[in-house]
């Protein structure tokens, strides 16, 4: 399997030269734990609310994983945010 960042902002993850996945990156993820914050709650009850994996939730957020479009969704829509606002597309 091999992963390349196209455009410095998707990652594309590859298997056998056809693409299985894409991924999408935080434009800043510091800004989105205190836009989590901010809303008061913790990372972890903000996973549950949107219904995402805390332990992903914080590889994404430490930037060790990228979310796919259909998990960037609910963390945009979690945040009343559009995905464009916080991530690179």
């Amino acid at each position: 399997m091999i992963q390349r960042l196209y455009n410095n902002n998707i990652v594309i993850i590859e298997k056998r030269g056809n693409i299985v996945a894409l991924t999408l990156k935080f434009k800043n993820p510091e800004q989105v734990k205190e836009k989590i914050a901010m809303q008061g709650e913790t990372i972890a009850g903000f996973s549950r609310r949107i219904n995402v994996n805390y332990s992903l939730m914080v590889e994404y957020l430490n930037t060790k994983k990228f979310p796919s479009p259909p998990t960037a969704k609910k963390i945009a829509d979690g945040l009343e945010m559009a995905i464009g606002d916080i991530f690179s597309i």
